[in-house]
């Protein structure tokens, strides 16, 4: 059902408020289904449709769905700071897992070429 909802809202030109309200679930929802998938996608859609309102391409319906855009903007207000964390620790955890493999890529010396430090309680 998930599938075939977002075939139809990419199917779609123009959206009105129940494919909004239709994207910002399937896009606050992605990661359920997939881990990596942040529905950022669904949320860029939204903004730009958002946008293009205040911008005046659309403002007779902002005007009329006041209460709607008002909505809309808050719950992406709220999305944009989840994804902020969220996309903060997906990097720093990209950055993690490229050091561990630095790391587990380096020789480690051979015991033969450990320094003796001449120390008789120091184990070598």
């Amino acid at each position: 059902m998930r599938k075939e909802a977002i075939s139809l809202l990419e199917s779609q030109e123009a959206h009105d408020d129940k494919s909004l309200l239709a994207m910002l679930m399937l896009g606050q929802t992605a990661s359920w289904h997939n881990p990596n998938d942040l529905g950022i996608s669904y949320f860029n859609t939204l903004r730009n449709h958002l946008n293009a309102l205040t911008s005046g391409i659309n403002s007779g319906s902002l005007l009329t769905n006041r209460n709607n855009y008002q909505f809309f903007e808050e719950a992406l207000i709220y999305w944009e700071m989840l994804l902020s964390d969220i996309a903060q620790a997906q990097e720093a955890i990209r950055e993690a897992q490229e050091l561990e493999a630095r790391l587990l890529s380096l020789a480690h010396p051979a015991e033969t070429e450990v320094v003796n430090p001449g120390d008789d309680e120091t184990p070598v």
